[in-house]
């Protein structure tokens, strides 16, 4: 195959059938061609979330001068070509002006056969029929909250849709374009789960077992895949470049694992919440509670011979944490700090027998919402080479009253619930 000679302004330029079936005029823009130039996976329900794979395979007789691509997906993509990790996107954009990424990629391309290869992902969901228990945060940022308005309060409802522009340019300065279209092959099962409904992010799950083993390689077979099929880009308002750079990543390797993660201690343990009076909002302690303060405590024992006592703790929103009336830790850190465990070290203050932990919640406000409220701590101790593990659950003892020396390991909580 050979490059072609750009022709004047308002003449046609020629593409090869082995790039893409579109011929495309000099004077149609990058947005233009991408707007024009939108697919998807004819087997992927239209109504659900899911995840994507595309795969266009084209021989080049020589590595090009210059190669800029541009790329847009809604709602996110992950690009590939011969088998290198390229970027991920876009960035995050209002379908009244979606912005499509450009890319140098001269680099990744190669003389002879050559694959793009992108994994897509359509966010929403149009089958939700019940609403998830939503954070008051999410739902005072975005009144009024429906049972179909999806899984993220980042990403809006849309249609799926993928579009790419390669642009090539020889070492003679002769230019090609290759664009998305029917001839791109696509497959609808992959190794991807439905992503869960989450307020600030779009976690993954993957079965890697189920993802085609080098799908992103120039020799994989993908003769079995199914042709992609045309989505109207009308959909979409007026294409526009990326306004803001590119997110830089970085690898980093070597990392060495130094104790289990906070998240699988949290696995053990219950959110729990002071159980109010006359408050019918409230069905469970976790999602519906008043703005204020309310009081916990735990009492245990431990052995002799203890040589370390670590509290993983959060509250929704803060908290002051006591053991044995001794304040060890807290966390009065912006409305979103609740997401992350403190770590207090409470080892110098234990005792062989009774010990009693004791945290200061609040529920605090924001704008006119003040669900819900949560309190949700994992005590790790070892002795020896015994070891235990404290979490919060049924048996705390909670109060919406403060009272005098409530923090301390002697106090009778006898009244408390």
């Amino acid at each position: 195959m050979m490059f072609r000679l750009t022709l004047p302004a308002l003449m046609v330029i020629a593409v090869f059938t082995s790039f893409c079936e579109k011929v495309f005029t000099a004077e149609e823009s990058t947005a233009e061609i991408l707007q024009g130039s939108m697919i998807w996976a004819k087997s992927a329900p239209p109504d659900r979330q899911n995840y994507v794979l595309f795969r266009k395979t084209f021989n080049l007789p020589s590595q090009p001068q210059q190669a800029l691509l541009h790329i847009f997906a809604d709602s996110r993509y992950v690009l590939w070509i011969n088998g290198r990790y390229v970027e991920r996107g876009p960035c995050r954009f209002d379908p009244k002006r979606p912005e499509y990424d450009t890319l140098d990629v001269a680099s990744y391309l190669q003389k002879g056969k050559n694959v793009i290869a992108v994994l897509g992902h359509r966010y929403f969901d149009d089958t939700i029929k019940t609403e998830p228990q939503v954070h008051p945060h999410a739902r005072a940022a975005n009144p009024p909250w429906t049972s179909t308005a999806g899984y993220c309060g980042r990403i809006m409802k849309h249609a799926p849709g993928l579009t790419i522009l390669l642009e090539l340019t020889n070492e003679q300065g002769h230019k090609t374009r290759l664009s998305t279209g029917p001839d791109w092959l696509t497959k609808a099962k992959t190794g991807f789960g439905p992503s869960p409904w989450i307020w600030g992010s779009i976690p993954d799950r993957i079965d890697a077992r189920s993802t085609p083993r080098g799908w992103t390689l120039p020799q994989f077979d993908d003769s079995t895949w199914e042709k992609a099929v045309r989505v109207d880009g009308s959909q979409w308002g007026r294409m526009h470049a990326r306004s803001i750079p590119l997110l830089r990543e970085t690898e980093i390797n070597s990392l060495t694992v130094l104790e289990k993660p906070i998240a699988s201690k949290a696995n053990d343990a219950k959110w729990i919440w002071h159980r109010e009076k006359n408050y019918p909002r409230q069905k469970s302690p976790r999602w519906s509670a008043p703005e204020g303060e309310r009081f916990f405590r735990l009492t245990f024992d431990l052995p002799q011979g203890v040589t370390e006592v670590i509290v993983h703790a959060t509250a929704d929103n803060e908290f002051d944490c006591f053991f044995n009336g001794h304040k060890i830790g807290e966390n009065h850190g912006t409305i979103h700090s609740w997401t992350n465990m403190a770590r207090m070290d409470a080892t110098k203050l234990t005792q062989a027998g009774r010990n009693t932990l004791a945290f200061r919640a609040i529920n605090g406000p924001y704008g006119e919402a003040s669900d819900p409220a949560g309190l949700l701590v994992v005590v790790d101790w070892k002795a020896g080479d015994k070891s235990g593990r404290i979490v919060s659950d049924g048996k705390w003892k909670s109060t919406a009253k403060k009272i005098e020396g409530w923090e301390q390991r002697n106090f009778d909580d006898s009244e408390w619930q």
